[in-house]
């Protein structure tokens, strides 16, 4: 599927197709990106298609305490319209990744959520982007906001 300059396939070419179903929902509502993982989260809050908020947060402590941390952090985004959030890797080993992922999912309460992969965030974030919690959840909201626009 062919979307302005990119080209998406297989399953990021159905994750493409849904986005621009919900295209006036995330352009005139609440997006919210995150970029999980057990230890930290970035995030992005976009309204009406402009970038509103970001940063990240750091927990800290054993798994249990930082996922409610990172929980009752994320609490304060609650019920965007739309929730994109970085596909885990489930077959890389990384459980506790999963685990803060399904914990992000749930805190924030979205009535829809799209799991975007790395490969199609980082195809329209090019070779200047600098990595980061931050910066990774900026460019999730930034393709989801690409595809909706030139979809």
């Amino acid at each position: 599927m062919k979307v302005g300059d990119y080209t998406f396939n297989g399953n990021d070419a159905k994750t493409a197709k849904s986005i621009i179903k919900l295209k006036d929902t995330i352009l005139n509502g609440t997006l919210l990106a995150i970029d999980p993982a057990s230890k930290s989260v970035g995030y992005a809050v976009f309204e009406k298609g402009e970038l509103h908020i970001s940063g990240s947060y750091k927990a800290s402590g054993s798994i249990g305490p930082r996922l409610k941390e990172i929980g009752d952090f994320l609490v304060q985004f609650e019920d965007p319209d739309v929730l994109a959030i970085e596909k885990v890797r489930t077959h890389s080993g990384h459980h506790m990744l999963t685990w803060g992922a399904g914990h992000a999912v749930g805190a924030v309460g979205a009535e829809t959520t799209i799991e975007i992969t790395c490969s199609m965030w980082k195809k329209v974030a090019g070779a200047q982007h600098i990595k980061s919690d931050e910066n990774d959840a900026i460019a999730i909201g930034e393709l989801v906001l690409y595809i909706c626009r030139e979809g």
